[in-house]
């Protein structure tokens, strides 16, 4: 998720120790930008438009499959999120240059990240 002025949303969860991103386990037939719809919306309370996967990591090793995806969200929408308590310790926002390294339990981010990011708003890569 990322504002207008170009941070991206980081969350502590309940259940891990570092940072990480808004999201969750996809659903049997569920495609993995609606997943990533339906977990914004428990997590945060707030409805966004569709993301669009934009990178795919491969961890053979624990038998999963992580999709990226990237949303552009409003300060009105920013303004509106109601945190789940049970599940989000607390929320961040950190600039595309600066995100932070998430837990561990979950797939690194990379370059491409940062990228991402700041593609979204059409902004050159540094």
């Amino acid at each position: 998720m990322v504002r207008d002025n170009g941070d991206v949303l980081f969350l502590r969860m309940t259940y891990r120790n570092g940072w990480g991103l808004p999201g969750g386990l996809i659903g049997r037939g569920e495609r993995p930008a609606f997943t990533a719809q339906r977990e914004i919306a428990e997590e945060l309370g707030i409805d966004v438009p569709e993301p669009e996967v934009y990178r795919v990591y491969l961890a053979p090793e624990y038998q999963s499959v992580t999709f990226f995806t990237r949303v552009r969200i409003t300060e009105q929408q920013v303004a509106s999120m109601r945190v789940d308590p049970v599940e989000v310790a607390s929320v961040s926002w950190f600039a595309a240059s600066a995100m932070p390294d998430l837990d561990r339990e979950i797939a690194p981010l990379q370059q491409v990240d940062r990228v991402a990011a700041r593609e979204l708003l059409g902004v050159a890569p540094e």
